[in-house]
């Protein structure tokens, strides 16, 4: 979708779900953890304005971020906007 300017954004191929990734234009960056200390906080300002303005743009119940990566090992951090209705919704135990 584009570029901010230590992360990329795409959009996750899911059209049950309004969903971001964000990816630092980072080489080798497996986990958090990896950042260099001058990036963490740049990449957290990057995450949160895009799940406000994301949240905002949706009307999402709920915004799930995390860090998931069985899939691709390279860091990547999901921006997921929920509604109550949507597909994956947990129901009542």
């Amino acid at each position: 979708m584009g570029d901010l300017p230590v992360c990329r954004a795409l959009l996750m191929n899911d059209s049950r779900f309004p969903w971001l990734i964000l990816v630092p234009k980072r080489d080798g960056l497996r986990e958090l953890f990896d950042l260099e200390i001058a990036d963490y906080p740049a990449i957290m300002e990057e995450v949160r304005y895009t799940a406000e303005r994301f949240a905002a743009l949706t009307g999402a119940y709920k915004m799930n971020v995390a860090t998931l990566g069985n899939m691709v090992p390279q860091l990547h951090i999901h921006i997921i906007a929920r509604q109550t209705s949507d597909a994956a919704w947990p129901q009542p135990v």
